[in-house]
Protein backbone atom coordinates (compact mmCIF):
# COMPACT_ATOMS: atom_id res chain seq x y z
CA UNK A 1 0.00 0.00 0.00
CA UNK A 2 0.99 3.59 -0.50
CA UNK A 3 0.87 5.04 3.05
CA UNK A 4 3.09 1.48 4.63
CA UNK A 5 6.62 2.88 4.01
CA UNK A 6 5.33 5.78 6.83
CA UNK A 7 4.99 5.99 10.61
CA UNK A 8 1.86 6.13 12.15
CA UNK A 9 1.68 9.73 13.25
CA UNK A 10 1.43 10.20 9.51
CA UNK A 11 -1.01 6.90 8.46
CA UNK A 12 -3.46 7.41 10.73
CA UNK A 13 -4.39 11.38 10.31
CA UNK A 14 -4.12 10.90 6.80
CA UNK A 15 -6.34 8.18 6.56
CA UNK A 16 -8.57 9.08 8.94
CA UNK A 17 -9.16 12.35 6.83
CA UNK A 18 -9.47 10.34 3.94
CA UNK A 19 -12.29 8.30 5.65
CA UNK A 20 -14.03 11.88 6.60
CA UNK A 21 -13.64 12.90 2.92
CA UNK A 22 -14.99 9.22 1.44
CA UNK A 23 -17.90 9.21 3.71
CA UNK A 24 -18.94 12.66 2.40
CA UNK A 25 -18.06 11.43 -1.41
CA UNK A 26 -20.63 8.24 -0.61
CA UNK A 27 -23.27 10.69 1.39
CA UNK A 28 -23.33 13.07 -1.27
CA UNK A 29 -23.47 10.21 -4.11
CA UNK A 30 -26.29 8.84 -1.92
CA UNK A 31 -28.15 12.33 -1.70
CA UNK A 32 -27.34 12.88 -5.66
CA UNK A 33 -28.97 9.62 -6.54
CA UNK A 34 -31.75 10.00 -4.46
CA UNK A 35 -32.38 13.92 -5.79
CA UNK A 36 -31.71 12.05 -9.65
CA UNK A 37 -34.74 9.60 -9.13
CA UNK A 38 -36.93 12.00 -7.55
CA UNK A 39 -36.66 14.55 -10.29
CA UNK A 40 -36.89 11.54 -12.89
CA UNK A 41 -40.39 10.29 -10.86
CA UNK A 42 -41.25 14.18 -10.66
CA UNK A 43 -40.74 14.92 -14.24
CA UNK A 44 -42.79 11.61 -15.46
CA UNK A 45 -45.54 12.68 -13.37
CA UNK A 46 -45.61 16.13 -14.03
CA UNK A 47 -45.51 15.35 -17.85
CA UNK A 48 -48.27 13.13 -17.70
CA UNK A 49 -50.46 15.68 -16.12
CA UNK A 50 -49.48 18.28 -18.53
CA UNK A 51 -50.30 16.13 -21.16
CA UNK A 52 -53.49 15.27 -20.02
CA UNK A 53 -54.35 18.99 -19.49
CA UNK A 54 -52.92 19.68 -23.18
CA UNK A 55 -55.58 17.39 -24.22
CA UNK A 56 -58.37 18.33 -22.66
CA UNK A 57 -58.00 22.07 -23.91
CA UNK A 58 -57.07 20.90 -27.32
CA UNK A 59 -60.46 18.96 -27.75
CA UNK A 60 -62.82 21.43 -29.71
CA UNK A 61 -59.62 22.85 -32.18
CA UNK A 62 -58.99 19.45 -33.11
CA UNK A 63 -62.73 18.16 -33.35
CA UNK A 64 -63.40 21.68 -36.00
CA UNK A 65 -59.90 20.98 -37.29
CA UNK A 66 -59.30 24.52 -36.31
CA UNK A 67 -55.08 24.12 -36.61
CA UNK A 68 -54.26 27.68 -35.74
CA UNK A 69 -56.59 27.45 -32.71
CA UNK A 70 -54.57 23.94 -31.48
CA UNK A 71 -51.48 26.28 -32.47
CA UNK A 72 -51.63 29.12 -30.75
CA UNK A 73 -52.48 26.68 -27.49
CA UNK A 74 -49.77 24.92 -27.66
CA UNK A 75 -47.10 27.73 -28.93
CA UNK A 76 -48.08 30.02 -26.35
CA UNK A 77 -47.64 27.64 -23.67
CA UNK A 78 -44.12 26.11 -25.19
CA UNK A 79 -42.82 30.27 -26.13
CA UNK A 80 -42.83 31.11 -21.97
CA UNK A 81 -39.41 30.60 -20.96
CA UNK A 82 -39.81 27.82 -18.21
CA UNK A 83 -37.07 26.68 -16.43
CA UNK A 84 -38.27 23.41 -15.40
CA UNK A 85 -38.29 19.62 -16.05
CA UNK A 86 -41.79 19.65 -16.75
CA UNK A 87 -42.42 21.65 -19.93
CA UNK A 88 -41.01 19.11 -23.15
CA UNK A 89 -38.65 20.57 -25.49
CA UNK A 90 -41.17 19.78 -28.20
CA UNK A 91 -45.17 19.31 -28.41
CA UNK A 92 -46.29 17.22 -31.49
CA UNK A 93 -50.62 16.71 -31.66
CA UNK A 94 -51.39 14.14 -34.46
CA UNK A 95 -54.50 12.76 -35.61
CA UNK A 96 -56.21 9.51 -35.78
CA UNK A 97 -54.06 8.44 -39.13
CA UNK A 98 -50.92 9.58 -37.37
CA UNK A 99 -50.46 12.95 -39.09
CA UNK A 100 -48.77 15.81 -38.12
CA UNK A 101 -51.92 18.09 -37.00
CA UNK A 102 -49.87 20.63 -35.21
CA UNK A 103 -46.38 21.27 -33.39
CA UNK A 104 -44.59 23.28 -31.80
CA UNK A 105 -41.55 22.60 -34.50
CA UNK A 106 -43.63 23.27 -38.02
CA UNK A 107 -39.90 23.18 -39.85
CA UNK A 108 -38.90 19.97 -38.82
CA UNK A 109 -42.53 18.40 -38.51
CA UNK A 110 -45.04 19.85 -40.98
CA UNK A 111 -48.72 19.63 -40.61
CA UNK A 112 -50.28 17.05 -42.81
CA UNK A 113 -47.06 14.21 -42.95
CA UNK A 114 -45.95 11.89 -41.09
CA UNK A 115 -43.36 12.80 -38.22
CA UNK A 116 -39.53 11.53 -38.71
CA UNK A 117 -39.38 8.80 -36.56
CA UNK A 118 -35.37 8.96 -36.29
CA UNK A 119 -35.58 13.10 -35.46
CA UNK A 120 -38.21 11.62 -32.26
CA UNK A 121 -35.51 8.78 -30.92
CA UNK A 122 -33.06 11.34 -30.25
CA UNK A 123 -36.05 12.33 -27.33
CA UNK A 124 -35.09 10.42 -24.41
CA UNK A 125 -38.46 10.73 -22.94
CA UNK A 126 -41.91 10.20 -24.90
CA UNK A 127 -45.49 10.80 -22.68
CA UNK A 128 -48.04 10.47 -24.29
CA UNK A 129 -52.27 11.32 -24.04
CA UNK A 130 -54.88 10.73 -26.45
CA UNK A 131 -57.67 13.50 -27.20
CA UNK A 132 -60.96 12.29 -26.60
CA UNK A 133 -64.75 13.33 -26.39
CA UNK A 134 -67.56 11.40 -25.59
CA UNK A 135 -65.38 8.07 -25.26
CA UNK A 136 -64.47 8.49 -29.18
CA UNK A 137 -60.51 9.24 -29.83
CA UNK A 138 -60.02 12.95 -32.01
CA UNK A 139 -55.93 12.58 -31.81
CA UNK A 140 -53.19 12.15 -29.42
CA UNK A 141 -50.64 14.96 -28.29
CA UNK A 142 -46.68 13.86 -27.40
CA UNK A 143 -44.39 15.12 -24.87
CA UNK A 144 -40.76 15.00 -26.10
CA UNK A 145 -37.80 15.84 -23.62
CA UNK A 146 -34.35 16.49 -24.32
CA UNK A 147 -31.61 14.12 -21.72
CA UNK A 148 -29.22 17.66 -21.54
CA UNK A 149 -32.73 19.91 -20.27
CA UNK A 150 -33.31 17.28 -17.06
CA UNK A 151 -29.49 17.06 -16.56
CA UNK A 152 -29.38 21.01 -16.83
CA UNK A 153 -32.09 21.29 -14.06
CA UNK A 154 -30.44 18.25 -11.75
CA UNK A 155 -26.92 20.82 -11.71
CA UNK A 156 -28.80 23.68 -10.77
CA UNK A 157 -30.82 21.83 -8.07
CA UNK A 158 -27.75 19.87 -6.91
CA UNK A 159 -25.25 23.09 -6.68
CA UNK A 160 -26.73 23.90 -3.17
CA UNK A 161 -26.58 20.19 -2.09
CA UNK A 162 -22.33 20.13 -3.14
CA UNK A 163 -21.45 23.54 -1.43
CA UNK A 164 -23.42 22.36 1.67
CA UNK A 165 -21.26 19.22 1.69
CA UNK A 166 -17.98 21.26 1.03
CA UNK A 167 -19.11 23.28 3.93
CA UNK A 168 -19.29 20.29 6.26
CA UNK A 169 -16.03 18.86 5.05
CA UNK A 170 -13.78 21.96 5.88
CA UNK A 171 -15.55 21.97 8.97
CA UNK A 172 -15.13 17.90 10.15
CA UNK A 173 -11.55 17.84 7.93
CA UNK A 174 -9.26 19.40 10.76
CA UNK A 175 -10.99 17.76 13.58
CA UNK A 176 -10.56 14.59 12.42
CA UNK A 177 -6.96 15.25 11.61
CA UNK A 178 -6.69 16.42 15.21
CA UNK A 179 -8.68 13.13 16.57
CA UNK A 180 -5.89 10.89 14.55
CA UNK A 181 -3.02 12.61 15.57
CA UNK A 182 -4.53 12.78 19.57
CA UNK A 183 -4.56 8.22 18.69
CA UNK A 184 -1.36 8.15 17.03
CA UNK A 185 0.97 10.14 19.70
CA UNK A 186 0.70 6.77 22.09
CA UNK A 187 1.88 4.57 19.68
CA UNK A 188 4.28 6.41 18.32
CA UNK A 189 6.16 6.82 21.92
CA UNK A 190 5.38 3.21 22.23
CA UNK A 191 7.31 2.76 18.55
CA UNK A 192 10.33 5.40 20.19
CA UNK A 193 10.80 3.34 23.31
CA UNK A 194 10.86 0.25 21.64
CA UNK A 195 13.74 1.45 18.86
CA UNK A 196 15.88 2.68 21.88
CA UNK A 197 15.34 -0.55 23.67
CA UNK A 198 16.14 -2.64 20.58
CA UNK A 199 19.44 -0.23 20.07
CA UNK A 200 20.35 0.93 23.73
CA UNK A 201 19.41 -2.15 25.31
CA UNK A 202 17.17 -2.33 28.28
CA UNK A 203 19.70 -1.28 31.21
CA UNK A 204 19.71 2.24 28.95
CA UNK A 205 16.87 2.93 27.21
CA UNK A 206 15.18 5.60 28.31
CA UNK A 207 11.33 5.75 27.15
CA UNK A 208 8.94 8.75 27.92
CA UNK A 209 5.91 6.72 28.59
CA UNK A 210 2.79 9.06 29.46
CA UNK A 211 -0.39 7.48 31.80
CA UNK A 212 -3.40 7.27 29.80
CA UNK A 213 -6.77 5.48 29.77
CA UNK A 214 -8.31 2.86 27.92
CA UNK A 215 -5.88 0.06 25.98
CA UNK A 216 -3.56 2.35 25.62
CA UNK A 217 -2.62 2.97 28.84
CA UNK A 218 -3.01 -0.61 29.53
CA UNK A 219 -0.38 -1.30 26.56
CA UNK A 220 1.78 1.13 28.09
CA UNK A 221 1.85 -0.39 31.86
CA UNK A 222 2.77 -3.52 30.29
CA UNK A 223 5.45 -2.03 28.76
CA UNK A 224 7.01 -0.52 31.78
CA UNK A 225 7.07 -3.67 33.84
CA UNK A 226 8.33 -5.97 30.15
CA UNK A 227 11.19 -2.89 30.46
CA UNK A 228 11.93 -3.10 34.44
CA UNK A 229 12.01 -7.25 34.27
CA UNK A 230 14.14 -7.16 30.87
CA UNK A 231 16.59 -5.14 32.67
CA UNK A 232 16.67 -7.80 35.71
CA UNK A 233 16.97 -10.62 32.94
CA UNK A 234 20.19 -8.48 31.50
CA UNK A 235 21.97 -8.37 35.06
CA UNK A 236 21.22 -12.28 35.64
CA UNK A 237 22.14 -12.92 32.18
CA UNK A 238 25.53 -11.04 32.67
CA UNK A 239 26.18 -13.17 35.71
CA UNK A 240 25.24 -16.14 33.64
CA UNK A 241 27.58 -15.32 30.79
CA UNK A 242 31.07 -15.44 32.53
CA UNK A 243 30.06 -18.54 34.21
CA UNK A 244 29.39 -20.47 30.75
CA UNK A 245 31.90 -18.93 29.24
CA UNK A 246 34.28 -21.08 31.64
CA UNK A 247 32.18 -24.20 30.88
CA UNK A 248 32.61 -23.39 27.22
CA UNK A 249 36.42 -23.39 27.55
CA UNK A 250 36.58 -26.71 29.66
CA UNK A 251 33.88 -28.48 26.79
CA UNK A 252 36.08 -26.85 23.62
CA UNK A 253 38.98 -28.39 25.67
CA UNK A 254 37.66 -31.84 25.78
CA UNK A 255 36.20 -31.83 22.28
CA UNK A 256 39.97 -30.85 20.78
CA UNK A 257 41.27 -33.89 23.37
CA UNK A 258 38.95 -36.40 21.79
CA UNK A 259 39.49 -35.48 18.57
CA UNK A 260 43.20 -35.56 18.40
CA UNK A 261 43.55 -38.43 20.40
CA UNK A 262 42.27 -40.63 17.24
CA UNK A 263 44.95 -39.80 15.07
CA UNK A 264 47.16 -39.85 17.97
CA UNK A 265 46.68 -43.20 18.83
CA UNK A 266 47.48 -44.87 15.28
CA UNK A 267 50.69 -42.51 15.11
CA UNK A 268 51.83 -44.44 17.98
CA UNK A 269 51.32 -47.06 17.13
CA UNK A 270 53.31 -46.24 14.27
CA UNK A 271 56.55 -44.68 15.79
CA UNK A 272 56.50 -48.28 18.22
CA UNK A 273 56.52 -50.23 14.72
CA UNK A 274 59.56 -48.38 13.63
CA UNK A 275 61.13 -48.58 17.23
CA UNK A 276 61.09 -52.45 16.91
CA UNK A 277 61.68 -52.98 12.89
CA UNK A 278 63.06 -49.69 11.35
CA UNK A 279 66.56 -50.86 11.34
CA UNK A 280 65.54 -53.84 9.64
CA UNK A 281 63.03 -53.09 7.52
CA UNK A 282 64.11 -49.46 5.33
CA UNK A 283 61.04 -50.48 3.42
CA UNK A 284 58.83 -50.16 6.67
CA UNK A 285 60.43 -46.69 7.56
CA UNK A 286 59.50 -45.09 4.10
CA UNK A 287 56.16 -46.13 4.17
CA UNK A 288 55.38 -45.39 7.90
CA UNK A 289 56.97 -41.71 7.74
CA UNK A 290 54.52 -40.14 5.35
CA UNK A 291 51.41 -42.41 7.44
CA UNK A 292 52.79 -40.08 10.82
CA UNK A 293 52.87 -37.16 8.49
CA UNK A 294 49.38 -37.00 7.36
CA UNK A 295 48.45 -37.97 10.86
CA UNK A 296 49.71 -34.87 12.16
CA UNK A 297 48.19 -32.88 9.72
CA UNK A 298 44.89 -34.30 10.68
CA UNK A 299 45.63 -33.24 13.84
CA UNK A 300 45.91 -29.50 12.39
CA UNK A 301 42.40 -30.09 10.52
CA UNK A 302 40.66 -31.50 12.94
CA UNK A 303 41.46 -28.28 15.44
CA UNK A 304 40.08 -26.13 12.64
CA UNK A 305 36.60 -28.52 11.94
CA UNK A 306 35.97 -28.36 16.28
CA UNK A 307 36.37 -24.65 16.09
CA UNK A 308 33.74 -24.52 12.63
CA UNK A 309 34.77 -20.78 12.06
CA UNK A 310 36.40 -21.20 8.44
CA UNK A 311 37.87 -24.31 6.39
CA UNK A 312 40.99 -24.14 4.78
CA UNK A 313 41.61 -24.94 1.64
CA UNK A 314 42.86 -28.44 1.23
CA UNK A 315 44.56 -31.14 -1.23
CA UNK A 316 41.87 -33.99 -2.75
CA UNK A 317 41.37 -37.33 -1.80
CA UNK A 318 43.33 -39.94 -2.77
CA UNK A 319 42.79 -43.33 -2.47
CA UNK A 320 45.98 -43.43 -0.23
CA UNK A 321 44.44 -41.40 2.43
CA UNK A 322 41.59 -44.97 2.74
CA UNK A 323 44.70 -47.18 3.73
CA UNK A 324 45.73 -44.79 5.99
CA UNK A 325 42.44 -44.60 7.87
CA UNK A 326 42.62 -48.46 8.16
CA UNK A 327 46.15 -48.05 9.49
CA UNK A 328 44.82 -45.29 12.20
CA UNK A 329 42.36 -48.09 12.99
CA UNK A 330 44.09 -50.98 12.80
CA UNK A 331 44.84 -50.73 16.83
CA UNK A 332 40.93 -50.52 17.67
CA UNK A 333 39.76 -53.14 15.62
CA UNK A 334 42.33 -55.60 16.92
CA UNK A 335 41.43 -54.70 20.23
CA UNK A 336 37.81 -55.92 20.23
CA UNK A 337 38.90 -58.45 17.58
CA UNK A 338 36.66 -56.96 15.21
CA UNK A 339 36.27 -58.36 11.38
CA UNK A 340 36.75 -55.37 9.39
CA UNK A 341 35.06 -55.70 5.73
CA UNK A 342 36.69 -53.00 3.79
CA UNK A 343 35.29 -52.27 0.15
CA UNK A 344 37.56 -49.47 -1.87
CA UNK A 345 36.29 -49.03 -5.13
CA UNK A 346 38.23 -45.64 -5.63
CA UNK A 347 40.60 -45.21 -7.87
CA UNK A 348 41.38 -41.42 -8.84
CA UNK A 349 41.66 -38.74 -6.61
CA UNK A 350 38.21 -37.52 -5.69
CA UNK A 351 37.64 -33.38 -5.89
CA UNK A 352 36.80 -33.22 -1.82
CA UNK A 353 38.74 -32.32 1.03
CA UNK A 354 40.81 -34.74 1.96
CA UNK A 355 40.98 -33.53 5.57
CA UNK A 356 37.26 -33.43 6.19
CA UNK A 357 36.75 -37.26 4.25
CA UNK A 358 39.72 -38.74 6.31
CA UNK A 359 37.74 -36.97 9.48
CA UNK A 360 34.23 -38.47 8.60
CA UNK A 361 35.50 -41.42 8.35
CA UNK A 362 37.69 -41.91 11.34
CA UNK A 363 34.71 -40.58 13.55
CA UNK A 364 31.83 -43.06 11.51
CA UNK A 365 34.20 -46.14 11.62
CA UNK A 366 35.36 -45.23 15.73
CA UNK A 367 31.82 -45.43 16.78
CA UNK A 368 30.88 -48.52 14.76
CA UNK A 369 33.67 -50.28 16.18
CA UNK A 370 32.53 -48.78 19.19
CA UNK A 371 28.98 -50.05 18.63
CA UNK A 372 29.92 -53.28 17.97
CA UNK A 373 30.01 -56.26 20.07
CA UNK A 374 33.51 -58.34 21.12
CA UNK A 375 34.33 -60.38 17.57
CA UNK A 376 31.83 -58.27 15.58
CA UNK A 377 31.90 -57.14 12.09
CA UNK A 378 32.20 -54.00 10.72
CA UNK A 379 31.64 -53.16 6.78
CA UNK A 380 32.97 -49.67 5.20
CA UNK A 381 32.40 -49.59 1.42
CA UNK A 382 33.38 -46.60 -0.61
CA UNK A 383 31.79 -45.89 -4.40
CA UNK A 384 31.65 -43.51 -7.35
CA UNK A 385 28.40 -43.19 -8.08
CA UNK A 386 27.21 -42.48 -11.75
CA UNK A 387 25.27 -39.19 -10.98
CA UNK A 388 28.70 -38.03 -9.79
CA UNK A 389 28.23 -38.28 -6.00
CA UNK A 390 30.48 -40.72 -3.41
CA UNK A 391 28.95 -42.98 -1.44
CA UNK A 392 30.01 -43.78 1.92
CA UNK A 393 28.49 -47.24 4.00
CA UNK A 394 29.24 -47.89 7.23
CA UNK A 395 27.41 -50.87 8.78
CA UNK A 396 27.82 -53.00 12.09
CA UNK A 397 25.88 -55.64 13.93
CA UNK A 398 25.51 -53.57 17.36
CA UNK A 399 22.67 -52.82 19.31
CA UNK A 400 19.54 -51.33 17.36
CA UNK A 401 19.59 -47.15 17.79
CA UNK A 402 15.97 -46.03 19.23
CA UNK A 403 14.36 -43.76 17.73
CA UNK A 404 14.63 -41.30 20.68
CA UNK A 405 18.52 -41.51 20.13
CA UNK A 406 17.98 -41.19 16.49
CA UNK A 407 16.86 -37.22 17.18
CA UNK A 408 20.10 -36.12 19.45
CA UNK A 409 22.67 -38.36 17.68
CA UNK A 410 24.51 -35.74 15.81
CA UNK A 411 23.92 -32.92 18.60
CA UNK A 412 27.31 -31.77 20.31
CA UNK A 413 27.96 -33.12 23.69
CA UNK A 414 25.68 -36.23 23.56
CA UNK A 415 27.09 -39.39 24.00
CA UNK A 416 25.07 -42.38 24.42
CA UNK A 417 28.08 -45.18 24.64
CA UNK A 418 30.26 -43.70 27.39
CA UNK A 419 33.14 -43.19 25.67
CA UNK A 420 34.37 -40.16 24.49
CA UNK A 421 32.27 -36.92 24.90
CA UNK A 422 29.85 -37.13 22.14
CA UNK A 423 31.52 -34.42 19.77
CA UNK A 424 32.46 -37.25 16.76
CA UNK A 425 29.31 -37.16 15.10
CA UNK A 426 28.32 -33.37 15.54
CA UNK A 427 31.70 -32.97 13.83
CA UNK A 428 30.46 -35.30 11.23
CA UNK A 429 27.57 -33.91 10.50
CA UNK A 430 28.57 -30.13 10.56
CA UNK A 431 31.45 -31.10 7.85
CA UNK A 432 28.59 -33.39 5.94
CA UNK A 433 26.43 -29.96 5.64
CA UNK A 434 29.44 -27.84 4.82
CA UNK A 435 30.11 -30.41 1.67
CA UNK A 436 26.35 -30.02 0.62
CA UNK A 437 26.29 -33.44 1.51
CA UNK A 438 23.44 -35.95 2.89
CA UNK A 439 23.27 -39.01 5.49
CA UNK A 440 20.94 -41.61 6.35
CA UNK A 441 20.69 -44.08 8.94
CA UNK A 442 18.69 -47.11 8.99
CA UNK A 443 18.83 -49.09 12.35
CA UNK A 444 17.11 -52.93 13.34
CA UNK A 445 17.53 -55.44 15.46
CA UNK A 446 20.33 -56.93 12.84
CA UNK A 447 22.37 -54.22 11.94
CA UNK A 448 22.99 -50.18 12.05
CA UNK A 449 24.41 -48.03 8.36
CA UNK A 450 25.21 -45.49 7.89
CA UNK A 451 24.78 -44.37 4.40
CA UNK A 452 26.51 -40.89 3.35
CA UNK A 453 26.41 -39.18 -0.34
CA UNK A 454 29.02 -36.60 -1.63
CA UNK A 455 28.38 -34.41 -4.20
CA UNK A 456 31.57 -34.42 -6.49
CA UNK A 457 32.49 -31.01 -7.39
CA UNK A 458 35.35 -29.16 -8.40
CA UNK A 459 35.28 -26.15 -5.41
CA UNK A 460 33.56 -27.54 -2.44
CA UNK A 461 32.49 -24.78 0.17
CA UNK A 462 35.04 -24.31 3.11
Amino acid sequence: MFFYPYSYRIRIPVLTALLIVLSGMLIGLSLAWQHYHDLRTEQRVGGRALADAFAQSLIKAVKHNDIWQAYNLIAATHAVKRNTIFYPDLILVRDNEGKTFVSTDARNYPVGLFADQKKLQSYYLHIKAPIKENGGQLGSISLFYYNKTFWSVFKRLSYPLLWTLLGLLVIILPLGWLAGKKISDPLFEITDCLQKLEQYGPQQALCNLHERAGELGRVTRQLRKVLQQLSQKAVLEQQMLAEERLAAIGRLAAGVAHEVNNPLGGMLTAIDTLKRHAHANPQLVRETLPLIERGLEQIKKTISALLVHSRVQDRAFEPRDAQDIVALLKQDIQRKQIRLDWQNDLTEDLPLPAADIRQILINLLLNAIQAAPEQGWVVCSLKRLADNRLMIRIANNGEKISAARQKTLFEPFVSHSGQGCGLGLWVSGQLIRQLDGDIVLHSDHNQTEFILYLPLRGNNKK
